[in-house]
């Protein structure tokens, strides 16, 4: 008889053996029955715990494997788009394109098509300086349609009143109980004319018809310039100066009176316009003067006088752009450069204005202070 054999090995696989399970298979294998509502919401509980750890795991995954964006790199794009841009549109730099735009758009009628001469002259151009042509063109075309066709306004709300929306031109050369006209008397017209604007508290001078006349010969000469201002609060605290871009306009001449059409014809009248620097390279024609001078010739002839009168314009919340006595130091410097005399001084400035004129690149904004300081 043969002898049953005992397996040497506990692990053999030919030995019957019962698998030794964890506590979840056991779970799974289990007959148990359905777990209970308390244990179904542990379950519960858990596994919406495990869900969200996962969601968090692979947005944190996302997020890692997306490049950071900097502000570094934000620029750069916009640096290069620009340069696209610019490139685009025909400009060597994005400087220069954006010196283009700064250019205030004005409606105008389209330019006739130049001609082919004007194409080869303008071929070499770019397109910035051919734009910057056109506009300085356009602006003097505007500024010598305006002086001619400008009208002396009868509408008393207007900034340039006529003379005789101020004063009762007809009462003051009403004719004598014999019908002869009255002997003039410069004296008394220039008593009522400052009396007038004293009491309106506004800025007003009575100017000589000579003295006049040597300042309107300058000025159509050299109409432009540019006058230091020291402010009320820079006198006190100490501070610079603010420039003020300067400009004469020649007016109509006036209808004369009645009593007066004998008399040669008078002079031309005109305007000052003052306006800060910084609004004017921002605004160019569009900017709003502070200050407006107008110098009235109606009795240019008949008295010997040039009437001025100044007007200070009002800021947006309906205060004064200029106090009386910045205005009237403005009105001082102007006559300083404008009306030759022996003063001390008086050759530097008068060289300083055309200077301004004809050779801009040698204009010294600290010589035009040294020489406007009084």
């Amino acid at each position: 008889m043969f002898t049953a054999l005992r397996p040497t090995c506990s692990r053999c696989p030919l030995l019957p053996r019962t698998p030794i399970l964890s506590h979840t298979t056991r779970r799974l294998y289990s007959t148990d029955p359905d777990p209970s509502p308390e244990q179904q919401e542990r379950i519960n509980r858990v596994l919406s715990k495990a869900r969200a750890l996962k969601l968090q795991h692979l947005q944190n995954q996302k997020k890692q494997s997306q490049p950071p964006s900097s502000t570094a790199s934000k620029l750069e794009q916009y640096a290069d788009a620009l340069r696209r841009k610019a490139k685009e549109e025909g400009f060597a730099s994005v400087e220069e394109m954006k010196r283009a735009y700064s250019v205030r758009k004005l409606e105008y009628k389209a330019p006739p098509r130049p001609s082919s001469a004007k194409k080869e002259e303008g071929a070499g151009k770019s397109a910035f300086e051919r734009k910057e042509e056109e506009l300085r063109e356009r602006l003097r075309e505007r500024a010598a349609e305006r002086e001619k066709n400008a009208p002396v306004s009868s509408d008393p709300s207007s900034p340039v009143k006529p003379l005789s929306a101020i004063m009762d031109l007809n009462k003051l050369f009403a004719p004598k109980e014999d019908g002869s006209l009255p002997t003039p008397d410069p004296p008394h017209v220039s008593q009522l004319w400052t009396t007038y604007h004293t009491l309106k508290n506004k800025l007003s001078a009575v100017i000589p018809t000579p003295i006049y006349e040597q300042m309107r010969t300058l000025s159509s000469k050299y109409p432009r310039f540019v006058i230091p201002l020291l402010r009320d609060d820079a006198i006190d605290g100490g501070g610079g100066h603010e420039m003020f871009y300067m400009e004469w306009t020649t007016l109509p001449t006036p209808t004369p009176h009645l009593a007066l059409l004998s008399r040669p014809p008078t002079p031309k009248p005109t305007s000052i316009l003052f306006t800060s620097l910084a609004e004017y390279k921002l605004r160019q024609e569009y900017a709003r003067p502070a200050f407006v001078l107008t110098h009235y010739t109606d009795l240019a002839h008949s008295h010997g006088l040039v009437l001025m009168r100044g007007e200070i314009s009002e800021d947006t919340g309906g205060g004064k752009m200029l106090s009386d006595a910045e205005a009237q130091r403005l009105c001082v410097t102007l006559q300083r450069f404008y009306l030759p005399s022996s003063q001390e001084g008086s050759e530097e400035r008068s060289e300083l204005v055309r200077i301004f004129h004809e050779e801009p690149d040698k204009f010294d904004v600290e010589r035009l202070v040294k020489a406007a300081t009084f």
